[in-house]
């Protein structure tokens, strides 16, 4: 019998090592880009709540720091308020130390525009 080869067994361990060692590379590759960007997790989750009730709601208007919809046939109304960002009925706060915030309207889309320290991010919260 020739003793040259690898096993069946050690060829499925070095492939298990492998993708292990792909997988994390990737993971922290991810976890670096998005430090890199100085994404905020709460700031996203706060413009992925936005978005949702703008997919959801209807009778949309918004002026520069109020945006008011229907949702679930309540009303609702999304305001800048002493470096908060809050959703009313309620009051709850969904961001704050924002420095400055406003809504626009721009290609038939509602836009979000925030400050907070030196990062300044512009994003599409929904389209019609």
């Amino acid at each position: 019998m020739n003793n040259r080869g690898y096993t069946l067994v050690e060829g499925l361990l070095a492939l298990a090592i492998a993708i292990t060692s792909c997988t994390l590379l990737y993971s922290m590759s991810r976890g670096i880009v998005q430090l890199s960007q100085n994404l905020n997790p709460i700031r996203t989750r706060a413009l992925t709540q936005m978005r949702r009730y703008y997919a959801l709601g209807k009778h949309h208007d918004w002026q520069s720091n109020r945006w008011k919809f229907e949702y679930n046939n309540q009303h609702f109304e999304v305001v800048y308020h002493e470096r908060r960002v809050l959703i009313t009925p309620g009051w709850q706060v969904v961001m704050d130390q924002i420095d400055d915030f406003s809504f626009f309207g721009q290609d038939a889309c509602l836009w979000v525009d925030w400050r907070d320290g030196t990062q300044r991010v512009q994003a599409v919260v929904g389209c019609e």
